[in-house]
């Protein structure tokens, strides 16, 4: 898998129909850079560094938004046909960097530098609100699907900005998943965010109240938003369509 965290619910849900999941990372900028191996690990997208072809460190780097900090990714490309030079650049990743053995023939060939855990924290992050180093991955992709039925794509976050410039949170249900309580599926949601061990109390004790007490979060029946190349992500920021001005123009007028 690229373009998107191989996480433990969708290797799960991978392998129960047969498949083998590999992770694979990748920068369009550098091309492929780290690829999983065919050893048992305990992270579900442990991936060896093509240590030929980049080097990586790590960055303390605050997250848009918020008071949290995280270690970012920072590539150096290597080779000199690389799409790109990078020096030090940062593509809005992060996660763990390891130097590890591994019996495989990554690790034969000297590459022991290991990232896993690997995560976006612009992906996970919007105008309003960030759902970086908390659960929230975990409870759309499993602990909904378990509780109310369906799979880890079909809940979805979406945040959406009207053109007064409000954010309003959505909880999109897909049409397949069967009869659900909406109240129900908003509680356990707002519940297990408050509950969830990994989020900072900061966050957890202040967002969701504050959610709960001014109906900003809603539940929709609808099918969760797809990105450009057709994948289904957790948390989805739908921008507002830029009207014209002599539009904007017209309707100050009619008011």
């Amino acid at each position: 898998m690229t373009g998107e965290p191989l996480t433990p619910q969708k290797r799960t849900e991978i392998e129960a129909v047969g498949g083998a999941p590999v992770p694979v990372y990748g920068l369009s900028e550098a091309g492929v850079i780290a690829a999983g191996c065919n050893q048992s690990h305990p992270q579900s997208d442990h991936c060896h560094l093509y240590k030929d072809t980049t080097a990586i460190i790590s960055h303390r780097q605050n997250v848009p938004h918020s008071d949290l900090f995280v270690e970012s990714y920072l590539f150096t490309s290597l080779l000199y046909e690389s799409p790109k030079i990078l020096l030090n650049v940062g593509m809005g990743d992060y996660g763990e960097i390891s130097s590890e053995s591994c019996a495989c023939v990554f690790g034969k060939v000297g590459f022991d530098t290991c990232l896993n855990n690997i995560r976006s924290y612009e992906k996970l992050t919007g105008e309003g609100v960030t759902f970086v180093d908390t659960d929230f991955i975990r409870i759309v992709e499993r602990d909904l699907p378990e509780r109310f039925g369906g799979r880890s794509t079909d809940y979805q976050l979406v945040e959406k900005e009207d053109s007064r410039g409000f954010t309003h949170l959505q909880l999109l249900v897909s049409p397949r998943v069967g009869e659900i309580q909406e109240t129900e599926v908003l509680d356990r949601f707002l519940s297990l965010l408050r509950r969830a061990e990994a989020s900072p109390d900061s966050w957890s004790q202040s967002g969701t109240e504050m959610w709960k007490q001014s109906n900003m979060l809603q539940i929709v029946r609808e099918f969760p938003f797809p990105t450009v190349s057709g994948k289904i992500m957790p948390f989805f920021v739908s921008k507002p369509k830029s009207v014209p001005s002599e539009e904007r123009s017209t309707a100050s007028q009619k008011i």
